[in-house]
Order: structure tokens, then sequence, then C-alpha cells
């Protein structure tokens, strides 16, 4: 397999990227579009687990932000009523909720980025 023009690329670049293209997407679309910048760090990524972690990273950090900044600008009220609302209890317990479901699905958007990229490398 040809990668070694991915062997150089630094994960705490790719993770940054993604955490700038989150940032400047999120506040404007839909909730869901955090999976692409998500794809293109696994696409850049060495191998699995680098993929895996580059992309839940950086669709995590940025949800941390804005739901840290939504919470202290006034959303607490929100959150308390919502998580009440959920049978949680605990705004936390909601707070982590929200930030572990973006882990999840950025690692494996960031997991089917490297494999796309793997297997096209393969093809040719």
């Amino acid at each position: 397999m040809n990668d070694e023009k991915y062997q150089s690329v630094n994960p705490f670049m790719v993770i940054l990227l993604a955490v700038i293209v989150n940032m400047v997407i999120l506040p404007f679309t839909s909730w869901w579009l955090f999976v692409f910048p998500s794809f293109a760090s696994g696409w850049l990524s060495i191998n699995r687990k680098s993929a895996t972690m580059n992309g839940g990273t950086g669709a995590m950090i940025p949800w941390i932000i804005l739901n840290m900044y939504y919470y202290f600008s006034g959303g607490s009220l929100i959150m308390e009523r919502v998580s009440h609302m959920m049978n949680l209890h605990s705004t936390g317990i909601l707070l982590s909720v929200s930030i572990l479901i973006p882990l999840i699905l950025g690692g494996l958007s960031g997991l089917s980025g490297y494999l796309y990229r793997t297997n096209m490398s393969i093809q040719k």
C-alpha cells in the first residue's frame, strides 16, 4: 500500500484542523455535519487507531466548547428542564451524553475515512 505521503501527517494538526472546521460550520448548519471533517481526519490518518481517535476527538472538542458556551450564557435552565424531562435528573449527565454521541459518531466517521482511503488505494 502506498501510504508514504500520509506517514508525515501530525495527528495534533489533523485534530486541530477538524476542530477549526467544526467550530466554523457547527453554529450555522445541522448538527450531523461534523462527520465530514471527521471523515477527512480519518482519511489523513496513518492507522485505524489514530483515525478513530482523530475523528472522535475532532468532533468532541467543538461540542464541549459549544455546550459550555450555551450552558454558561443562559442555557442552564433549558438544559436542566430537558434533563428532568428525559428522567436524567442531572444536567451533568445530559452534558456527558451530548458529548459522548459526537465522540462515538466522529470516531466511526474517522474510521470510515481511513478504511475508504485504504480500500481505494488497494483497488488502484
